[in-house]
Order: structure tokens, then sequence, then C-alpha cells
């Protein structure tokens, strides 16, 4: 079956458009949907590629035999639009998971109400899909991160009486290793420290001749025996 998103479904209207695109719906060739047709039917579609979701079958076209008419966001999932389609138990959602764009989205009065009438759309739920949610200050999209039960992947919210809905927080945690926030790092030693003018070191030891350093070497291999000598005898 090949997918083709609601926009190019021509037994729509443009009032009709919004609702469907806002939606889990699937409209299947007349032969699939009553093969799947019963309350609540919900389809998984799969590619090749591994890439999948759910949604509930919501009616049939008569316009070919071969398409199936989804909203945009379920297609723009896969990668390659031909899919395999088969039948997903009806488990009923206890817990979602949500992810805001931002930690304000739902703070202002109605977040939650506006959530609620975004919802009334889908009758299933996939994990890790997102949902436009229309606030008075604008539309956002809505990450539904994970959900309860977390298998098999897509729960059905049609007739099920209470769902409790957990935010998470939008803020990037620091994870992993870097360099730029490892803290400095520093070695513990006796001594004093100098600084060396560039050049300075490099002139002095180029004007020391060989037989100087020879001298100088030997002057201090001596004197650490003496020391080492009068160390052992006490």
């Amino acid at each position: 079956m090949r997918l083709v998103p609601f926009p190019f479904y021509s037994a729509l209207s443009q009032s009709e458009v919004a609702a469907y695109e806002c939606s889990d719906r699937i409209v299947a060739p007349k032969s699939l949907y009553y093969l799947y047709s019963f309350p609540t039917s919900v389809l998984r579609l799969a590619n090749t590629g591994g890439e999948s979701v759910g949604g509930c079958l919501h009616g049939f076209h008569a316009i070919d035999e071969t398409s199936l008419y989804v909203p945009s966001w379920m297609f723009a999932i896969f990668a390659d639009p031909v899919v395999s389609v088969s039948s997903l138990p009806s488990v009923p959602c206890d817990t979602i998971q949500v992810l805001p764009p931002s930690d304000d989205f739902f703070s202002g009065e109605g977040a939650i109400a506006a959530f609620n009438r975004a919802l009334l759309g889908y009758k299933s739920l996939t994990q890790h899909t997102r949902i436009l949610v229309e606030m008075e200050k604008g539309l956002g999209w809505v990450r539904i991160e994970l959900l309860h039960p977390a298998t098999p992947g897509t729960v059905v919210l049609h007739n099920v009486e209470r769902v409790s809905l957990s935010i998470l927080s939008n803020k990037k945690e620091s994870s992993g290793y870097s360099l730029l926030n490892k803290p400095a790092n520093y070695i513990p030693f006796s001594g004093m420290g100098r600084v060396v003018k560039a050049g300075t070191a490099a002139a002095a030891a180029a004007a020391e001749d060989k037989d100087v350093c020879r001298v100088r070497m030997r002057e201090a291999a001596i004197k650490r025996q003496g020391t080492l000598g009068s160390r052992s005898l006490r």
C-alpha cells in the first residue's frame, strides 16, 4: 500500500482537511476497510526500512485499491511511503508522558484544556510522535515521549475514562564527557615558580662552551655523591 497525505484526498472539503490532519485517521480502500473494520480498529503501518506508526481505521475510499490516505505528520515519518498493514490489539491508554516545546508551554491558564481539545481528534496515540496543539499564544508541537502501557507502542484513547498526564522539562541536561565543562585539574608540587623571558635561556646556553658544561656537570655529580654518602652513615 502507498501512503498519500490528506491534502491530496479529493473527497475532503477544505473545512474538513484540518480535522483530518490533526488526527490519527487512516482512510483505506473498501476491501481493506471491511477486512479490518470493527470498533476502534488500530492499524500498524510499517515499511521495509523499519519505520512504523499506528493509527485508527476511520473510513474507506473508492479511488483505488493501493492508496492509504493519512495525516501529513504520519506520512512524514516514512522515508519510503510504501507500507504493509497489520492489526494491533486495542490496548487502553493509562498514562501519557509529553515533552512540550518550552517549559512555560503548559503554564498558562487553559493550556491543559487546549491539550485535551487537541486529543479529541485522536482515537489512538503512538510513542515518539507529535501532536499540534492550538494555544491562545499560537500553535505548538507537543511530543509524545512515552506511553503506558509501553507495548504495543500504539495505545487507544477512544472511550477511555481517565488518562494521567506527565509533563517533562524541556531543559537540556548535560550528559557525557566534554572538554568545555571539564573542571580545572591542578597538579600539586612544592617549590617556586619561575618565568623565563623568551630567548634568555637559549642565549645563555649558547654562550657557554663545552668545557664549562663538563666542569659544572662533574661538580654537580661529586656534590650528589657526597650528600648520599653522608646520609648513608647516619
